[in-house]
């Protein structure tokens, strides 16, 4: 028998021009269309609002004059986005929409007087603010990008004069020397990893976002200064370290999971703490200046006061139900300090008869 023949498509390669378009209107530099390289946008060095733009090396039209605000309008192509301000103050907005696909977006010295928003759809996207030489300074930055493994970096000598928020991406790094007024974190669904080493004025806020729905926890390193952190985190397991300065307070609360959290540096004011549900761990080896107030939850916790440890006030820490352990070490500084081992079979290691010190059920 003789069958038929099978018919088939074969791909052929991708034929698509890219084009990108630029034009001013009311002091609105915009950049627009689609692109499959690196889009490099540019201010005159001597001139304040005078840009020229190239895509892979190619001049798009003339130099645009009178700029006050930069609009960049992507498709779902894969772009590089460059926009270098040469020293030069830009008086308006950056706002960059970057489409679908995997993008990096870059800006470097200068001065942004507005906002600066960026935003991208599905695909493994970055964000970089600052070179970490020159200096940057912009107003407000919003940075919104969604699906992918996201990565955010605001590098050294770059200064956010009012706030920094960063939507749904995966990495977030504050670098030591970068300092933002205000920056919040709402964390992406695939965990999330935060490290603050520069300085954060007034609140540091980090909320884990999709807690119930994340596939990893939240790990996030505080070695900067910051004035007040709250930190929320999810019911995967979640770590938080600080070993450098939260000025005023801290308000931690890290949700279900078997969480981790150390305390190496110092807390002005108070602290409180709440691990929630699951077999936690809590170090404390820094200094707390007001009420410390630790509550583990039910599971197996383990909690341990080091010799470093220095609880200038009043202290409570509650280990809550579950086999729980706890660990005193003689030479921690206490004002006074109530241990409450909770519901389960508790163990304890140091001296009971320690000045300040109440054990209860345990």
């Amino acid at each position: 028998m003789k069958f038929p023949a099978r018919l088939a498509a074969e791909w052929l390669e991708d034929r698509c021009t890219p084009t990108v378009g630029a034009h001013l209107a009311s002091g609105v530099l915009t950049i627009s269309g689609t692109a499959t390289g690196t889009i490099h946008i540019l201010q005159d060095q001597d001139t304040a609002g005078k840009f020229t733009v190239d895509v892979n090396g190619t001049a798009v039209g003339s130099s645009f004059s009178g700029v006050s605000s930069l609009r960049i309008a992507l498709t779902n192509a894969s772009d590089t986005v460059s926009v270098d301000l040469n020293g030069q103050t830009l008086s308006g907005n950056v706002t960059a929409t970057l489409g679908g696909g995997s993008n990096t977006f870059t800006l470097v010295n200068g001065t942004v007087s507005g906002r600066v928003y960026v935003g991208a759809g599905g695909g493994t996207d970055s964000v970089t603010l600052g070179d970490g030489s020159t200096s940057l300074s912009v107003k407000d930055a919003v940075i919104q990008l969604a699906g992918g493994t996201d990565t955010v970096t605001v590098k050294n000598a770059v200064t956010v004069t009012g706030s920094l928020t960063t939507w749904y991406a995966n990495k977030v790094t504050l670098e030591a020397g970068a300092t933002a007024q205000q920056m919040g974190v709402l964390g992406g669904v695939g965990g999330n990893t935060i490290d603050v080493s520069g300085t954060v004025n007034g609140n540091l806020v980090v909320n884990a976002f999709y807690w119930n729905r994340l596939s990893g926890g939240t790990a996030a390193t505080i070695s900067g200064t910051v004035n007040r952190l709250f930190f929320s985190g999810s019911n995967q397991a979640d770590s938080l370290t600080i070993s450098g300065t939260i000025t005023t307070s801290a308000a931690i609360a890290t949700f279900g999971g078997a969480d981790s959290v150390t305390l190496a540096g110092s807390v002005g004011g108070a602290l409180a703490l709440n691990t929630g549900a699951a077999n936690d761990n809590i170090l404390v080896s820094g200094s707390v200046g007001g009420f410390t107030g630790i509550y583990a939850g039910y599971g197996n916790d383990t909690v341990t006061v080091t010799s470093n440890a220095n609880l200038q006030d009043t202290a409570f820490i509650a280990l809550g139900a579950g086999n729980d352990s706890a660990t005193l070490d003689d030479s921690a500084g206490i004002t006074t300090l109530r241990l409450d081992g909770g519901a389960g079979t508790d163990t304890y290691a140091g001296n009971r008869t320690k000045t300040g010190l109440t054990l209860v059920s345990i």
